[in-house]
């Protein structure tokens, strides 16, 4: 018996099947159609407490990274510009507190696509690095965490709100010693700690990260940086990567604790300016 009476092909099936309903209704050859299309399928998918949304992450300094799609807190944060949640075209502002992962999304993942998409993954990775962390033993973002023993497993983060990142692909052109090779750049030239968690290059292929350990490579949902990481490619069955990759997903974000937004800071910013404008 598969696990969950095969919960990750059921999860395939209808993920491949969503984009089948949706393909005569957007021109693909445009990545914001595509885009559009999987905050659908995600939308559909995920718990309610998850937003999905195409936008920017933003600190309280205003700064912006990213620009494809956001997966944040919907029930504990607001987002800016206070949009219909379901229309994906028009994109959001979402506070850098809230994000609990980002997508690139990239209908065609040519080798020059894949770069530019890896790149951008870096730089919200850095960005949202720089948001408070955590910590393992805090169980209410308002008050300081206990000092106390964790039975706490060394196969996730040092802190409790790590974004996780991926991208994601319908198809692509890169070829099996392209592959190869990417693996292997991934451990060498390639190699950094903002990297994705993980990467669908279609419906038949992904690159799952995971840690060597002593009895060899052992897949995890993020990349650690206090282990030696490394990719493997995976060619699942029965085309099974979008499930399998969901499941990344969901363990990683139900895994993430939030933190919380100063809003005394933000009220203190508008009154002592009004105060100072008034003198």
């Amino acid at each position: 018996m598969k696990a969950y009476k095969e919960y990750a092909e059921l999860l395939s099936r209808k993920f491949n099947s969503r984009l089948e309903d949706i393909f005569p209704d957007y021109n693909f050859d445009y990545g914001v159609e595509f885009e559009i299309a999987i905050c659908e399928i995600l939308r559909a998918f995920l718990p309610e407490k998850y937003g999905v949304c195409r936008g920017h992450i933003v600190n309280y300094d205003g700064n912006s990274v990213g620009d494809d799609i956001i997966i944040y807190d919907q029930q504990s944060f607001p987002t800016i510009r206070l949009h219909n949640k379901q229309q994906f075209a028009r994109k959001e502002n979402i506070p850098v507190e809230a994000v609990y992962a980002y997508f690139e999304a990239k209908y065609n993942l040519t080798e020059k696509v894949f770069n530019t998409a890896l790149r951008q993954i870096r730089e919200v990775k850095k960005f949202v690095s720089s948001r408070k962390q955590i910590k393992v033993e805090t169980f209410d973002s308002y008050l300081e965490p206990l000092d106390r023993e964790t039975n706490y497993s060394k196969n996730y983060p040092e802190y409790r709100n790590p974004i996780y990142c991926g991208i994601i692909s319908r198809k692509t052109e890169l070829t099996n010693d392209k592959l190869e090779e990417l693996e292997k750049e991934f451990e060498t030239s390639k190699k950094d700690k903002n990297n994705p968690e993980t990467i669908i290059f279609s419906k038949s292929i992904y690159m799952q990260i995971g840690h060597d350990e002593e009895d060899g490579f052992q897949p995890t949902v993020f990349l650690l940086e206090n282990k030696s990481f490394s990719y493997s490619v995976i060619k699942p069955n029965e085309d099974l990567a979008f499930g399998l990759g969901l499941i990344n997903l969901i363990s990683a974000i139900d895994w993430v604790r939030l933190g919380k937004i100063d809003w005394i800071k933000v009220l203190n910013h508008y009154i002592q300016n009004k105060s100072e404008n008034n003198n």
